[in-house]
């Protein structure tokens, strides 16, 4: 997926493994697949763009990963206030 995404090939490994072991710490469903898809890698050179970055810059891993670490911490923000869609 981080062919996808434009981005460099040992990202997928990181976040390929990153995701279930934080998932694994915090929760104990089954039922919840955790992972890299395929529409959010879709998404991320349109943020980049809008960042005013190409995804071969060096900023962009950076960019990227100040994106997803904000995305995560609005989610653990909107769980720890009950508030579910």
């Amino acid at each position: 997926y981080t062919l996808i995404a434009g981005l460099p090939k040992y990202l997928g490994l990181y976040t390929a493994a990153m995701g279930p072991i934080g998932f694994g710490l915090l929760t104990g469903s089954k039922h919840v697949t955790v992972g890299p898809i395929s529409i959010i890698c879709t998404l991320i050179p349109s943020f980049l763009a809008k960042c005013g970055l190409q995804p071969e810059d060096e900023d962009a891993v950076a960019t990227v990963v100040l994106g997803t670490f904000i995305s995560g911490m609005l989610m653990i923000i909107l769980a720890l206030s009950k508030i579910s869609f």
